[in-house]
């Protein structure tokens, strides 16, 4: 509601002032003389009061000077009972008299002291030596008690009181009075200590009344209560450390103090005397009550005369005062409701303003100037309706008709014209009052500027249209929440995602379409989240209207409040994921059956490699024994023709196995120190035969950074530079190949660079795309021609991958080709592991000359179900010199160990009815010894993990079919070196 200053003020009241200065004088007047008289009374009183005050100090001094000097008389009496037993005890013939004698001597002064206990003699370790009430003293040690321990470390003590305690052999309260003994030299000879009975106190206070409550009382100067009457046992021995009287004791050592005590909360004035020299306070208190009993009395009587008197000058006086007091009163609470009045307007923020029912403005306050940007002189008598907007001012007009309709108030909120022109937002709050100079009905109005605020509500408002037509249109389904969990907001895309109306599920608590078993994991995951977790993302399943069951991948939003720091609201926007989990499944579904496919492959090449090793061995064996008799040229030309060709079958057979131990994810490298030189040595001797034989030159180099030690696989690193250099030299029928290897310093490691370089038929783009492919060749012709499965560069391709590395190959069809293969290895310094020869040879090497033997023959056991297997290794065996026999199962082995006496068994590890690991167990459990035979693996099986396998099992050691004689027969040797005799 518009307006501005110059606040209307009602005229003051004049009021007349002769009555009042009279009735002022009257009351001046009679205030003195009720003051004088006041006065006279009050000094009266004081006076009688002082002088009843100091009689009672005066009183309690005299007592406390009498009881304290018979105190002090009665203890040097004691003390000197104590520093006869001292002067006593210097005279050694009084230690060398009986204890009778010597107990008259000492004690006689004692013996007559009424209150006065036992008197102990101590020695220097607070043993008893002396008891004045036994002649033999009791086995009693006191080096722990303060009364010795202060005779013991302060040669000046003098006499010492203890505090108060009650003695365990009277059940009487005592304080324990202690003298030094000294020896000749002047060093700590003991203690003589006497107990006083508190009685002895009871007794002197007894004789003494200090009036009604009050109280007479004995201290320590260290702080500690002996006795105080009225006797109340549980406060003897109580420490007092914050008490006035030993703050002012400090000061004074005689005086009095006024307190109240804490034990029955009595005022009382105390009098207090040190006894004499001893650590004694005696203090004597008498009762403010009883000291100020009959002063009050008198008081009394005085001070209701004077309140008679006053009271009677007051009532003659109060009719005259009656009206100048009203009068007071009324203009007084004028001045101040105008002075809060005129405070409120002029700071006030808000507007005031006053209007009559027509819209005329009668007051406005000076915040006119900030709302309006006019003064408020220059509004009033102004119409509110026409400073209000246009579009606004039925608004105004209907809350006026509602407040002169009887509503008890009205809020509006509209647009109003500033000074400069402009419109702003305000908000009036109105109510019709009563004019209290007129008696008119106004309107009293509150007017706010609500101009930020209502920019900031349409802000807002433009903000949630913009939302929920964001909402409104996407396909993911948005829900707004409290940290609760229940839903102010769901998206129109919940038809769509969840078949349900946003109504339905507006209001509901948080997991409502959750799937059972995945509310726990929300819960749990929105915790974490709003706990800060940066992991926003949770996918569960969710189920639908109709039942049907969806994945939904939610991203949850906080929104906190800006000031307060408080978590305000939670936003979730959620996608439909169901189709790609179902593709994720599927491809889980597509990994698993490869990975059983990739099994059974391997299975199948093992059983394979296992039906064509069996025979291969017979071939290979039954071929070599063959070239070892006596043949006609043409016989020996054809048995090698075998033999080449048996190789060459088994050389495709180990590239298969190769590939397929690559292919399962089961070939192991090796890392072990090893030289380059070596490596490219052993390879070019191994093909410098047969190029030589084309008329192909063979070179090879290896740099000086090469040369160093590096570690890696050299038995890998050697068949990827056979396979290459074999390839180069196959596909050149003249000219050259070579192979150089380089290094290049990276750290602590080197970048390995290996590059076959030949002369031979090349190739084109088309062969160069499937060269690195399992069983092909760039050319199908050339495959018939040179010979090959196409295995050997997949094999290097896939071990240089492993080994992180790469190989490229650069070739024109007719030119030659370039093969490079690069890899990171780390030098070392070690001296390179020896590599076995490229030749196939047992591991174990012969018995030396110095190995013990005997001249029986060695018998060994073969146990194996091929019979021309059979007849190969017993061939062997026996044209070594061995005894050999012969079974073809398991169960045939174990009853022939049973049976018979061996050196050693050569086990096949797949027989009929019971295979040779099963066979191998067996024997192992059998006594004798036979834990110990040796039993070598025989089998055709040569997978990744096989020989590992055979050696969980049992087994010494293993050989693989083919069976090279050599190989066999060295292993042989080497195990029977080791067996015992």
């Amino acid at each position: 509601m518009p307006t501005t200053e110059a606040p209307l003020r009602p005229p003051m009241p004049r009021f007349g002032t002769s009555g009042a200065r009279q009735s002022r004088a009257l009351i001046v007047g009679a205030c003195l003389v009720i003051a004088c008289v006041t006065g006279v009374v009050g000094w009266s009183l004081w006076d009688a009061r002082q002088a009843a005050f100091d009689h009672a100090i005066q009183n309690a001094q005299n007592l406390a000077a009498a009881l304290a000097h018979d105190v002090q008389r009665n203890l040097e009496s004691y003390d000197l009972s104590l520093q006869g037993v001292v002067d006593g005890l210097k005279f050694d013939e009084v230690k060398s008299v009986s204890p009778e004698l010597r107990n008259q001597i000492l004690f006689d002064r004692a013996a007559s002291a009424k209150f006065l206990g036992s008197i102990l003699v101590l020695g220097e370790h607070g043993e008893t030596l002396i008891d004045s009430l036994s002649a033999v003293p009791r086995a009693t040690t006191y080096g722990e008690r303060d009364y010795f321990r202060v005779q013991r470390d302060n040669p000046d003590a003098g006499l010492y009181i203890s505090a108060p305690f009650r003695s365990r052999r009277t059940g009487e309260w005592e304080i324990v009075l202690s003298r030094r003994l000294n020896n000749p030299d002047g060093s700590f000879a003991g203690a003589v200590i006497g107990s006083l009975n508190l009685a002895f106190f009871q007794n002197l206070f007894d004789g003494v009344d200090p009036g009604p409550n009050g109280t007479t009382a004995l201290f320590s100067t260290r702080r500690t209560l002996i006795i105080r009457k009225p006797y109340i046992e549980g406060e003897w021995g109580r420490s007092l450390n914050s008490s006035l009287l030993f703050q002012q004791y400090e000061t004074s050592k005689t005086g009095w103090i006024q307190y109240r005590a804490l034990t029955d909360g009595v005022e009382r004035i105390a009098s207090y005397q040190q006894v004499g020299d001893f650590p004694l306070i005696l203090t004597v208190a008498v009762s403010r009550d009883a000291v100020f009993a009959e002063w009050r009395q008198k008081a009394g009587i005085v001070i209701a005369a004077v309140l008679f008197t006053i009271l009677l000058t007051g009532f003659l006086g109060a009719f005259a005062t009656l009206e100048l007091r009203r009068r007071g009163r009324a203009e007084r609470a004028a001045i101040e409701s105008e002075m809060r009045y005129r405070l409120l307007a002029d700071n006030a923020s808000d507007l005031i303003v006053l209007v009559d029912l027509d819209g005329i403005r009668r007051f406005i306050s000076p915040a006119s100037r900030t709302l309006y940007g006019y003064e408020p002189e220059e509004m009033m008598r102004s119409d509110m309706f026409g400073a209000a907007h246009p579009d606004d001012q039925p608004l105004l007009a209907a809350a006026v008709e509602r407040l002169k309709s009887g509503v008890a108030s009205a809020v509006v909120e509209l647009r109003v014209q500033h000074k400069t022109g402009d419109y702003i937002w305000v908000e009036s709050h109105m109510r019709l009052v009563l004019d209290p100079l007129s008696g008119e009905a106004r309107i009293l109005g509150l007017v706010r500027d609500i101009g930020q605020r209502h920019a900031i509500e349409q802000a807002v408002r433009e903000s949630e249209m913009q939302f929920r037509t964001l909402a409104d249109s996407v396909n993911d389904l948005i829900i707004r929440s409290s940290p609760t969990g229940e839903r102010r907001y769901v998206s129109p895309s919940c038809r769509t995602v969840l078949g349900y109306e946003p109504d339905e599920l507006i209001g509901a608590p948080r997991g409502t379409f959750t799937h059972p078993l995945d509310r726990a994991l929300v819960e749990s995951r929105m915790a974490a989240i709003i706990a800060g977790d940066e992991d926003t993302i949770i996918v569960s399943r969710a189920i639908r209207r109709d039942g049907t069951v969806v994945w939904l991948e939610a991203r949850t939003s906080l929104v906190w409040e800006m000031h307060t720091g408080k978590l305000v609201e939670l936003i979730s926007v959620m996608r439909d994921i169901s189709q790609h989990k179902a593709l994720e499944e599927r491809q889980e579904r597509a990994r698993i059956d490869a990975e059983q496919a990739s099994q059974l492959k391997s299975e199948f090449l093992a059983n394979m490699s296992h039906e064509i090793r069996t025979p291969m061995n017979g071939i290979i064996g039954m071929t070599s024994l063959l070239l070892g008799t006596p043949l006609a040229p043409d016989q020996r030309r054809y048995a090698d023709a075998v033999r080449i060709s048996a190789d060459a079958l088994l050389s495709v057979i180990n590239d298969i196995l190769d590939l397929s131990k690559l292919e399962a994810g089961k070939l192991t490298l090796e890392i072990v120190p090893f030289g380059f030189a070596t490596i490219v040595s052993d390879c070019v001797e191994l093909l410098a035969a047969k190029a030589a034989d084309k008329g192909i030159r063979l070179t090879s180099e290896v740099d000086a950074r090469a040369q160093h030690t590096h570690l890696g696989d050299p038995t890998r690193l050697r068949q990827i530079i056979l396979n290459l250099l074999s390839n180069a030299v196959k596909f050149t029928d003249h000219g050259f190949v070579a192979i150089h290897v380089s290094a290049d310093a990276q750290g602590d490691a080197s970048l390995i660079r290996i590059q076959v370089e030949d002369s031979g038929i090349g190739m084109d783009e088309a062969g160069k795309a499937k060269l690195f492919r399992k069983f092909e060749q760039a050319d199908g012709s050339v495959a018939r021609r040179y010979g090959g499965t196409g295995l050997g560069l997949a094999i290097s391709k896939q071990l240089i991958d492993r080994m992180e590395g790469g190989i490229t190959v650069t070739s024109e069809l007719g030119t030659g080709s370039i093969f490079t293969a690069e890899l990171t290895l780390p030098t070392s310094d070690a001296a390179p592991s020896e590599l076995a020869p490229l030749a196939e040879v047992p591991a174990a090497g012969p018995a030396s000359d110095d190995t013990p033997r005997d001249d029986r023959p060695r018998k060994i056991l073969v146990a194996e179900d091929n019979h021309i297997n059979q007849l190969l290794v017993v061939t062997l065996l026996e044209e070594a010199g061995y005894l050999v026999d012969v079974v073809e199962d398991g169960l045939e082995a174990v009853a022939a160990v049973r049976r018979e006496s061996y050196d050693l068994v050569l086990m096949d590890a797949q027989m009929p009815n019971m295979d040779g690991l099963q066979a191998t167990r067996a024997i192992r459990e059998l006594g004798d010894g036979r834990r110990r035979l040796p039993i070598i693996a025989l089998t055709a099986n040569a997978m990744a993990g096989d020989r590992e396998h055979y050696i969980a099992a049992g087994m010494d050691d293993y050989l693989s079919k083919p069976i090279d004689a050599a190989s066999m027969l060295s292993m042989v040797q080497a195990w029977m070196a080791g067996a015992p005799a």
